[in-house]
């Protein structure tokens, strides 16, 4: 009896078995693991559909957490750019008091002296005020004005943020989902090459039994076997921890699993001048500092208006009665109209208002420095992106090339082999070669399709392209 173990599978044979056959069940079963597996659903887009990139980015624009608390960060930042959150309304508020005290009272030496001497214990004063009173701010030299601007440029900071957001989550999502393409090639290239391994072992089996082949010789057929089986399994482990952090990403359900597209479109037709161009207009970073200049400068006109005066005006109707045990008077009411205007004028703070002055000015200076290192930041990041973008593209023309090289490399070693032309050893060696140009073709094609996404998203037009 021989026992083997692959990934978790435990395979019994019984009876008189050579190693031969025991390679060709386990290679069976894996063929069987990738194909029908219900866990790994690789290959059976009849039961579930085929994720592509435009279902990438829509998941993520439905479902990402990160977008979502952005759009509420939005939305607080209307609230605060309402008129009445920066005082242009009146308040108007209501008020009313109740008293009551009970004390000993002695009232004597009246200004007239017929009046008699009042001297009670315990007396009661009991009191009712009530009233509504309006204050409004008249004049402020323009600061509400400016609040309100600002105001509304926050609301625009957090609208690019939120862009800025939905950018860059679409860019995670889209480059998860890269490599999850990724691994997915390349686990059938594995494949291929694990079934390409298969034929080599038997016939280096045939050559052997009739004394064409060593010992030796299917040894390392055998070994190549084991090693191509093994690789398969790394990179369909590979493939499924990609489509955990791809799931992640876009807010979904982690054990969800989807087969992926692997034909990829690259737009050769972008132009430095366009993407630039649509930088300068789109890009959330670039516009943020612009806001925050535009802020800054109008924090210095918040802070020159404290120099001069604030008129108030207010105004009230209120009502008042106080009743008395112990007083010459029994009950007192007050009813009425009031009106009023203030005019306040800082003197004296100590230089406050100078000091904030500065302090204004200079945080000006300092946005002004920034938005020119983000608008560096952005042509830098642009050009970087374009030149991977243009050394992507002749790459990948010549891994296509390789390629068509490497696959007719191995078809004539096949026929070589078969007339004796050739060792099993040179034709492991050609299909190596064959394995390593398909893989770095994938990568080719992948690295492409990523600058490809860099340049959309350093333009601020990620989402609009796809």
């Amino acid at each position: 009896m021989k026992i083997f173990n692959y990934t978790g599978v435990k395979i019994i044979l019984s009876g008189k078995i050579g190693p031969q056959r025991c390679l060709k069940v386990i290679y069976r079963i894996l063929v069987c693991m990738l194909f029908f597996q219900p866990f790994d659903s690789l290959l059976i887009a009849q039961k579930v559909d085929t994720l592509r990139l435009d279902d990438v980015i829509d998941l993520t624009l439905e479902n990402n957490y990160n977008i979502v608390v952005a759009e509420n960060n939005v939305e607080l930042a209307r609230k605060n750019a309402e008129n009445g959150a920066v005082g242009f309304y009146p308040t108007i508020s209501l008020s009313g008091n109740y008293n009551y005290n009970q004390n000993n009272y002695s009232l004597t030496e009246f200004a007239n002296p017929q009046m008699e001497n009042i001297e009670e214990r315990g007396a009661v004063t009991e009191s009712y005020n009530a009233g509504i009173n309006v204050n409004y701010n008249l004049l402020s030299w323009g600061k509400r004005t400016y609040r309100l601007d600002v105001a509304q440029k926050n609301v625009y900071l957090q609208q690019q943020s939120l862009e800025l957001q939905v950018e860059q989550s679409v860019l995670n999502a889209v480059l998860q989902y890269l490599n999850a393409v990724n691994y997915y090639a390349q686990m059938l290239v594995e494949l291929e090459n694990l079934e390409n391994s298969q034929r080599r072992f038997q016939r280096a089996q045939e050559q052997y039994r009739y004394g064409q082949y060593t010992r030796l010789q299917l040894l390392n057929a055998e070994v190549d076997l084991r090693t191509d089986s093994a690789n398969f399994i790394r990179t369909k482990v590979d493939y499924k921890n990609a489509i955990t952090r791809l799931n992640n990403e876009m807010g979904i359900q982690l054990d969800e699993d989807h087969p992926v597209d692997t034909s990829l479109t690259i737009d050769r037709s972008l132009s430095y001048e366009n993407l630039l161009d649509q930088s300068l207009n789109n890009n959330p970073n670039y516009l943020s500092a612009k806001a925050s200049v535009n802020n800054a400068e109008l924090q210095v006109r918040i802070n020159e208006a404290d120099r001069y005066p604030t008129l108030d005006v207010s105004g009230g109707y209120s009502f008042s009665t106080t009743e008395y045990e112990a007083n010459f008077l029994n009950l007192t009411q007050n009813l009425g109209w009031n009106a009023g205007i203030s005019l306040n004028y800082n003197i004296f703070d100590g230089g406050r208002v100078r000091r904030n002055i500065e302090t204004a000015e200079l945080e000006l200076r300092n946005r002004q420095e920034e938005l020119e290192v983000a608008r560096r930041q952005m042509v830098a990041n642009l050009q970087v992106a374009w030149q991977n973008y243009q050394n992507n593209l002749e790459l990948l023309s010549f891994y296509k090339r390789d390629v068509e090289t490497a696959k007719l490399n191995y078809e004539r070693s096949l026929l070589a082999i078969k007339t004796g032309q050739l060792t099993g050893l040179e034709l492991r060696e050609a299909q190596l070669r064959l394995t390593r140009a398909r893989n770095s073709l994938i990568q080719a094609m992948i690295q492409a399709k990523r600058s490809e996404l860099n340049l959309y998203f350093y333009s601020g037009s990620l989402v609009d392209q796809n």
